[in-house]
């Protein structure tokens, strides 16, 4: 099991690189009448969805962790 800050410090830099392309990450739902936007990063110890916030300076909004 990872830490606590280990887990922060792990999901801190996974978020920051969902942050700079957004759109590799996998979609948290494949059905085709789903939003694409809404995607998920996965550790072995947690699970972070969010979605892409489109526009000239598009950005993040994350709206669940599981852990």
């Amino acid at each position: 099991m990872v830490p606590e800050h280990g887990l922060v410090a792990a999901l801190r830099a996974l978020l920051l690189a969902a942050v700079s392309v957004p759109w590799p990450w996998p979609q948290a739902d494949r059905f085709d009448d789903m939003d694409e936007s809404v995607r998920v990063i996965t550790t072995r110890t947690a699970i972070v969805h969010y979605v892409i916030i489109p526009g000239p300076d598009p950005h993040l909004w994350v709206f669940a962790i599981t852990v």
